[in-house]
C-alpha cells in the first residue's frame, strides 16, 4: 500500500470519529421525543458512542510510531472505514435535515432505525476483529524479532577473527586490482563463481609465487560479490596470523558470515550451535560438517534458489599446520554434494606442497590456474598500467612542489627492464626506497621495498638463480633494509632496518640474530662476514664491533671515525675498510691499526683481500699492503674517469661524448686496463674497455706534450 493510500485511512478514520460524535450530539437532541422515538434513539446513541471510541483508539494507534505503519498497511481496516464513512455521513444528513423543523420529531421510522444500529455495530465489530488480528500480528513480529535476535546472538557467541574478512580495518587499506588490469584472470574467476549449472568443479584454486598478486585479486573477487550479494563469507590467512591452537576459528568465523548474508541458512546454524555448544572447541571436520556442510544441505530442502553463494580463502597456505591445509582442501571439495543452493569456494595460496598434495587427492572437484604463468605481453601491459596510475598519483599529491612528474616514457622503460632484468636497477635509482644486492657468488638477489604489489608495507625478498631466471626464495614482512650484506657463501643475510640488524638464513629463511641499536635510528652502517661465517664486524657512525656468530656475542669493539665498506680476510684477523679518502687496515682481533693507505680520489671501492692477503682488491685494481707498522701510501690509479673525460697516468686521453656525462657510472680497472659502463635513463648501457698495450704507450710522448 502506498503512502497516499495510508494517508487515506487516516482521513476516514478521522472522518468517521468526526461524523459519529455528531450523530450523538443529535441523537441527545431527539431526547425529548419519547413518544415516537421510543427506544431505538437510545440504542443508536449507545451503538454510536461504542463506534466513537473504538475510532478514537484506531485514531491513536495509527498516529503513534511503533505499529501505525502497520495498521496503515491493513485493507480490511480500509474497507471498513471507508464504509462507515458512508453510511454515517447520510445518517448526520437524515438527522440534521429534520432539526430544521419548528419541532424535533425523531426522523427515523423503526425499521431506518434497526437498520442504522445494525450498520454502526456491524462497523464496531470489523473495527475490533481488525485490531485483533493486526496486533496479534504485530506481537507474532515482536515474537519474530525476539527469536531473531536470539538466534543472533548465539550465533556472535562463535569464535571469529574479525582481520580476517576483506572489508574488515585490517584490510581496508590493502589494494584491489586497478581497472584494466588481470581482465582475463578475473572474468575467468567471475564466470566459474556465477555458474548455477556446473556444479562439479567447486573449488576455484588460484596459485602463484609470492609477489604475484593473490591477495589483490581476493580482495576485488570479493568486492564484486559483496556487490552482486553472492558473497556467502572470506577468510585472509596472514602470515603468523593463525597459529595451531587457533586454526578452530576458521571455520565459525566463515560460518557466522553465512548466517549474516545467507538468512535462510541462520536458523540451521543457530540449531547447530544450540544442539552443540561445544562446537568451538571441536575439530576441523566436525565444525565444517556441522556449521557449514550440514546447514547448506538442510536449507536446499525448503529453496529453489540455485544462485551460487562463494566462499573466499586467501593465502591457505599461510595456515600454520599441512595437515590442517591437506583436512581443509579435502572438506571444500565435498561441498560439490550440495545442489541448492549451489557452492562456490574461491582459494588462493603459493604452489607449496602441502597444498599440491591435498590438491591431488581430491582430482576433478576443483579449477586452478597459475598466475606465474600468464603471458609476458598481459604483465607487461599491466604492470605499464599500474606504474602510470602510481606516476598519477605522485603528480597528484605532489602537484604543488614538483615542476614536472614522470613522463609517459618513465613507465615504458621500467616495464622493458623488468623483462630484461634491469628493472629493479632502474627502479633503486629513482625511488630511495627501494634496495638491492648481489651476494657475492651473483646466485642470490636481495630486494628491500617499501611497498610491495601484493604485501603493503616494508619487506625483503630474496631471490635464487635458477639456470637464467631468479625465483623468489623468501619473503620477510615488516622488514625495512636501509642496507644488505650477504656472507661469501650467500648463504647468510645481514639486514639494517634502521634499528638494529637482523641475520637471516637464506637456505631456512629463518631470523638467526638481531643486533639492536638501543633505540638509536642508524641508517648508514657497513657490514662484512668472514668466509667460514663465523665473524660478523659491524660498522657504526663512531664505533666498529666484532660478532662471533656461534655464541651470538660481541667479542671487540672500538672508537673510530666513520668507516664504509668493510672487509674482512678469508684467513688471518684483518679488518679493512674506507675512512674518508682513505683505506684503513685493522687487527679485529686486538682493534689495533695496522696501516692507512691514502686515496687520490673518493670514487675508490674496495672489494675484498687478495686470497693471500697480499693486497685488497678495489675497482682500480689490487692494492699492495705493507703491514707490521702503521704506513702511508700515496695511490694514483693508471686510468681515471673524470666528469668529462678519461684520464691515462693523469694525462687526458678521451674526451667524453656529451650525452655520456652526468649518467651513472661503474668502474672496474687494474693497473693495465679500464673498463667502465654507462647507464642511462632509457636504460641502454655503454661499456668502454681500454688498455694499456705497446700502441698506447708508444702515444704517451704525444699525449703528454699535448
Amino acid at each position: 500500500m502506498s503512502g497516499l493510500e495510508g494517508l487515506g485511512i487516516v482521513a476516514n478514520v478521522i472522518a468517521v470519529v468526526d461524523l459519529s460524535l455528531k450523530v450523538i450530539s443529535w441523537c441527545s437532541k431527539y431526547a425529548q421525543d419519547v413518544k415516537n422515538s421510543n427506544d431505538s434513539r437510545a440504542r443508536l446513541l449507545q451503538a454510536t458512542i461504542t463506534l466513537h471510541y473504538e475510532s478514537g483508539k484506531i485514531h491513536n494507534l495509527l498516529t503513534g510510531k511503533k505499529n501505525g505503519s502497520r495498521l496503515k498497511a491493513s485493507q480490511k481496516l480500509a474497507q471498513v472505514m471507508g464504509s462507515s464513512k458512508v453510511k454515517l455521513r447520510e445518517l448526520e444528513d437524515l438527522l440534521s435535515d429534520n432539526a430544521n423543523c419548528s419541532s424535533l420529531k425523531w426522523p427515523l421510522r423503526k425499521d431506518k432505525a434497526e437498520a442504522a444500529i445494525r450498520n454502526i455495530e456491524n462497523t464496531t465489530k470489523s473495527l475490533l476483529e481488525v485490531l485483533q488480528v493486526d496486533t496479534t500480528g504485530i506481537i507474532l513480529d515482536i515474537d519474530d524479532r525476539t527469536e531473531a535476535s536470539q538466534r543472533r546472538a548465539a550465533i556472535d557467541q562463535l569464535p571469529y577473527v574479525s582481520d580476517a574478512v576483506w572489508d574488515s580495518h585490517a584490510e581496508e587499506h590493502n589494494t584491489t586490482c586497478l581497472e584494466n588490469t588481470l581482465e582475463d584472470i578475473l572474468r575467468t574467476i567471475m564466470d566459474w563463481a556465477e555458474d548455477a549449472t556446473d556444479q562439479s568443479q567447486t573449488v576455484f584454486w588460484l596459485y602463484g609465487m609470492a609477489g604475484t598478486g593473490k591477495s589483490t585479486i581476493s580482495r576485488t573477487i570479493a568486492r564484486s560479490l559483496s556487490k552482486a550479494r553472492r558473497l556467502g563469507a572470506s577468510f585472509f590467512f596472514k602470515r603468523g596470523g593463525l597459529k595451531e591452537d587457533k586454526i578452530s576459528k576458521f571455520v565459525p568465523t566463515i560460518a557466522r558470515q553465512l548466517a549474516a548474508n545467507r538468512p535462510a541458512l541462520e536458523s540451521y546454524i543457530y540449531k547447530a550451535a544450540l544442539h552443540d555448544p561445544t562446537i568451538a572447541s571441536k575439530g576441523v571436520r566436525a565444525q565444517f560438517e556441522r556449521l557449514i556442510l550440514e546447514p547448506l544441505s538442510q536449507s536446499s530442502i525448503e529453496t529453489q534458489d540455485k544462485t551460487p553463494i562463494t566462499i573466499v580463502v586467501d593465502a591457505l597456505d599461510e595456515c600454520e599446520s599441512d595437515a590442517d591445509i591437506h583436512l581443509i582442501i579435502n572438506l571444500f571439495s565435498r561441498t560439490g554434494e550440495i545442489k541448492k543452493p549451489r557452492s562456490r569456494i574461491f582459494v588462493t595460496s603459493r604452489p607449496d606442497l602441502a597444498v599440491r598434495l591435498g590438491f591431488n587427492d581430491v582430482q576433478g572437484a576443483y579449477q586452478d590456474l597459475a598466475l606465474h604463468e600468464i603471458s609476458a605481453q598481459v604483465i607487461e601491459q599491466d604492470i605499464s598500467t599500474f606504474l602510470q596510475h602510481e606516476a598519477n598519483l605522485i603528480k597528484r599529491r605532489w602537484n604543488s612542489s614538483i615542476a614536472e612528474g614522470p613522463t609517459d616514457g618513465w613507465d615504458e622503460a621500467a616495464v622493458w627492464g623488468a623483462r630484461d632484468g634491469n628493472c629493479v636497477w632502474q627502479v633503486s635509482q629513482r625511488d630511495e626506497r627501494t634496495r638491492v644486492h648481489f651476494s657475492p657468488d651473483s646466485q642470490r638477489i636481495a630486494v628491500g621495498m617499501q611497498n610491495h604489489l601484493d604485501r603493503e608495507g616494508p619487506c625483503v625478498q630474496v631471490w635464487k638463480r635458477t639456470n637464467d631466471t631468479f625465483d623468489l626464495e623468501h619473503t620477510w614482512n615488516e622488514t625495512w633494509a636501509y642496507d644488505f650484506s650477504f656472507s661469501p657463501s650467500g648463504c647468510l643475510l645481514f639486514v639494517n632496518h634502521g634499528k638494529g640488524i637482523r641475520g637471516f638464513d637464506c637456505d631456512t629463511g629463518s631470523l638467526f640474530h638481531e643486533i639492536s641499536f638501543d633505540g638509536h635510528e642508524i641508517t648508514v652502517v657497513s657490514m662484512a662476514i668472514t668466509d667460514d661465517s663465523s665473524t660478523f664486524a659491524l660498522g657504526l657512525p663512531s664505533e666498529i664491533q666484532i660478532w662471533n656468530l656461534e655464541a651470538m656475542t660481541c667479542t671487540k669493539q672500538w672508537r673510530t671515525n666513520s668507516g664504509s665498506n668493510l672487509i674482512l680476510s678469508s684467513s688471518g684477523t684483518l679488518l679493512a675498510g674506507q675512512v674518508n679518502n682513505d683505506i684503513r687496515i685493522w687487527n679485529w682481533a686486538t682493534g689495533e691499526i695496522l696501516a692507512d693507505i691514502k686515496l687520490s680520489e673518493n670514487d675508490w671501492k674496495i672489494d675484498a683481500f687478495s686470497p693471500d692477503n697480499s693486497g685488497i682488491r678495489t675497482n682500480y685494481g689490487v692494492i699492495p699492503m705493507n703491514l707490521g707498522t702503521v704506513s702511508s701510501q700515496y695511490l694514483t690509479p693508471t686510468f681515471r674517469l673524470r666528469k668529462d673525460r678519461i684520464q691515462w697516468k693523469e694525462n687526458d686521453l678521451i674526451e667524453l661524448p656529451r650525452d655520456f656525462r652526468g649518467v651513472r657510472t661503474a668502474i672496474s680497472a687494474t693497473d693495465s686496463e679500464f673498463n667502465v659502463a654507462f647507464g642511462y635513463s632509457s636504460q641502454r648501457v655503454t661499456i668502454l674497455q681500454i688498455s694499456e698495450d705497446e700502441d698506447l704507450r708508444r702515444l704517451l710522448p704525444l699525449i703528454e706534450e699535448t
